[in-house]
């Protein structure tokens, strides 16, 4: 099996007082995407550095809220 790869989405995990960013993983390669299966696991410090890598301009950043009431 190949290793997992980082699909480039982030979220916030709530954990008591205070959050975890974490990461999704695909199962498979890129090119597989759609059968791929995903996880999420808490997020390295080298997870951070690539993130803060990428272009996090207004205009090039698509961001989505989910509130869990």
């Amino acid at each position: 099996m190949p290793e997992p790869y980082k699909t480039g989405r982030y979220r916030l995990r709530p954990d008591g007082s205070r959050v975890v960013l974490q990461v999704e993983e695909a199962g498979m390669f890129h090119w597989q995407q759609r059968f791929a299966s995903t996880r999420w696991r808490d997020a390295t410090p080298a997870d951070l550095i690539e993130a803060a890598s990428f272009d996090l301009r207004p205009a090039a950043v698509e961001a989505s809220v989910s509130l869990n009431t």
